[in-house]
């Protein structure tokens, strides 16, 4: 993918995240692809498959392509922070991507666990799990965070900030001696409803829109840690009470491509 040979329009378009409703256009056979893959992995607690394991992948390499074009090839003063758990299934071939499209870069690319969640769903303090390798230092350089999701992007927000402030970003790092001098974020999905303050708003990619409920798949989880390793992007059988009152919009968007009923979902509030 040579992206120096698209137009300025052509690379916005690139740019701008797939949405899961952009249906219209989907054409039958993709269409049947989602309702038998879904049905084979009904038992495994899919309800419908949001987008393939082709589309992902494709839309991975377009959005390495894109930060290497963005970034002109040139990463010596760029760190990318990949979240964990669900982040690494993400960077790891967006990375190789880039690799690929400059053979001699040599990226800086470690990983931070921080979560708000723990054992619960429901948004709580923010805590740093697992810091950047003491051999990372971010001072004056741009820190780009990679993960899998962003839902209201709180813990993304709050990671942003304690990156630039000079008296709490050592906290990420035994090796970290001073602030990042700018922040980004390249998230696989994204359910539009983090506004991603404190971030450089031209650091900043999404992959997909994805629906205000559980989804599986490329490291997003769904309940309890299953399915971060399938590579579609799925809709959970199993959903958390807070989407009950959506989710029958979202199944009527989906139509046939969800292969359970709203009764025939089971749901938390854990």
């Amino acid at each position: 993918m040579h992206i120096s040979s698209y137009t300025q329009k052509g690379i916005e378009r690139l740019r701008s995240p797939i949405d899961w409703r952009a249906l219209d256009t989907e054409s039958h056979v993709i269409t049947n692809l989602k309702v038998r893959k879904a049905n084979e992995l009904k038992d495994k607690g899919v309800a419908a498959v949001l987008f393939s394991a082709e589309a992902v992948a494709d839309r991975i390499e377009s959005l390495a392509a894109l930060e290497h074009y963005f970034r002109n090839g040139d990463v010596d003063h760029t760190v990318y922070a990949s979240i964990l758990k669900g982040g690494v299934q993400f960077t790891v071939p967006f990375m190789g991507h880039m690799a690929r499209f400059e053979p001699g870069m040599d990226p800086k690319v470690d990983y931070l666990q921080a979560t708000r969640y723990g054992l619960s769903q429901e948004g709580g303090a923010l805590e740093i799990v697992r810091k950047l390798d003491p051999k990372t230092d971010i001072q004056g350089k741009t820190l780009i965070f990679t993960d899998d999701v962003t839902d209201e992007g709180i813990t993304l927000e709050e990671l942003a900030r304690i990156s630039t402030d000079p008296n709490e970003c050592t906290s990420l790092g035994d090796g970290v001696t001073g602030p990042a001098s700018r922040t980004g974020a390249i998230v696989l999905g994204d359910k539009q409803l983090a506004d991603y303050s404190g971030f450089d708003s031209d650091l900043l990619m999404q992959g997909f829109w994805l629906p205000n409920a559980w989804a599986g798949g490329m490291g997003l989880d769904g309940p309890n840690e299953a399915m971060r390793w399938l590579p579609e992007i799925v809709l959970t059988s199993t959903q958390h009470e807070k989407y009950r009152e959506e989710l029958p919009e979202i199944l009527d968007i989906l139509g046939e491509r969800a292969v359970i009923g709203f009764n025939e979902f089971n749901w938390i509030s854990d």
